[in-house]
């Protein structure tokens, strides 16, 4: 993906995630660096403690590969509080980059047994 007025970055797609995450470095130089807000959330990473993100804010990305245009929500976090980039579910999705297939699930409200 590129950023708007910054460079090309990596992104990891994150189906486990519920929020979009960029490394403040990744917005050095651009006009999005100026634009992060505050923001009273903390994620809660599985493989370690909790972390309080730097701010949020809206990015425009450009996947180099179709050429379509995103603006997507992101919580950035210092450099060395994570080791990529990541694009959650949701966002995932909405930019067509995974498909989440559902008829092949159960409705939630029937029993679900397990065989071992």
């Amino acid at each position: 993906m590129k950023i708007k007025g910054g460079h090309q970055a990596i992104f990891q797609v994150d189906t486990g995630a519920t929020c979009n995450v960029i490394r403040a470095g990744e917005l050095r130089g651009t006009k999005y660096k100026p634009k992060v807000a505050h923001t009273n959330q903390v994620l809660k990473m599985y493989n370690s403690s909790p972390l309080r993100p730097v701010g949020k804010c809206w990015i425009q990305l450009t996947n180099l590969r179709n050429g379509k245009k995103y603006k997507v929500e992101f919580v950035m976090v210092k450099d060395n509080d994570a080791d990529a980039n990541r694009v959650g579910s949701m966002a995932a999705q909405q930019m067509n980059l995974i498909q989440v297939n559902h008829e092949n699930l159960q409705p939630s409200s029937s029993k679900v047994v397990f065989l071992m």
